[in-house]
């Protein structure tokens, strides 16, 4: 009787193929493209024939149907060479790729989206025989306006909140050195006062001595005259 081995085990899954999102056609740069034609072609029949034979009245006159082939290759050329600019800017500025790029990213943030929404469904748990959602979190059309005005504006506000609670500390800190030097500035002129008043006194002080200097001076020049005069007297008595 043959024996079968076990077959090995299995290869893993092919993994998921890169997609460069420059071969993928872009359905907005096909939209783009269709929005530039539509315009020029649309600009372009402003310069309909009657007008562009009104600006050359001899020709126009005289030899119409040259005129007029003149006018077509005219309005021919200028779509042309639009065109042409157009997808020279394209290639340039890689805006095809770059397009198609975004719808990519676009794609890939709405399948997250689904699988997060999926997710979250699937994230119930059972408790005493009743189910309920894991952090009873609900979709977003159904919160009410104030819950979506503070879920969109709390982490900005938090943000600023300390962002000036930080600038408030720094200047309430600059505040209170200020005021120790303006404390210190206040003593050291109560001092510089201190010792003006000291010197004043002692200024004070000198000239009031050497005021009563003089005037035990000037006494005493009076005195030594008085006793000059009496002495006159006796002798001539």
């Amino acid at each position: 009787m043959a024996t079968t081995r076990a077959s090995a085990s299995p290869s893993p899954p092919p993994s998921a193929p890169i997609v460069d999102p420059a071969a993928i056609p872009s359905h907005r740069f096909a939209a783009l493209r269709k929005v530039y034609t539509s315009a020029l072609r649309a600009t372009l029949s402003t310069n309909s024939y009657p007008n562009f034979a009104s600006c050359f009245p001899t020709p126009a006159t005289y030899c119409p149907r040259a005129l007029e082939g003149v006018w077509k290759q005219l309005n021919t050329r200028l779509e042309e060479e639009c065109i042409k600019d157009f997808e020279k800017i394209s290639q340039e500025r890689d805006v095809e790729r770059s397009l198609g790029a975004w719808e990519q990213l676009i794609e890939d943030a709405k399948v997250r989206k689904a699988q997060q929404g999926e997710a979250q469904g699937r994230d119930i748990h059972t408790t005493n025989g009743a189910t309920s959602l894991a952090g009873e979190q609900r979709p977003m059309h159904l919160l009410s306006a104030q819950e979506l005005y503070a879920a969109h504006l709390t982490p900005t506000l938090v943000k600023a909140e300390r962002e000036l609670q930080g600038k408030l500390d720094g200047v309430q800190q600059g505040n209170k050195d200020m005021m120790g030097k303006i404390e210190e500035q206040k003593a050291e002129m109560q001092r510089l006062v201190e010792q003006l008043e000291k010197m004043v006194e002692d200024v004070e002080g000198a000239a009031q001595a050497v005021e009563n200097d003089a005037m035990r001076e000037d006494l005493q020049k009076g005195v030594q005259g008085l006793d000059r005069a009496d002495e006159d007297v006796k002798m001539s008595g």
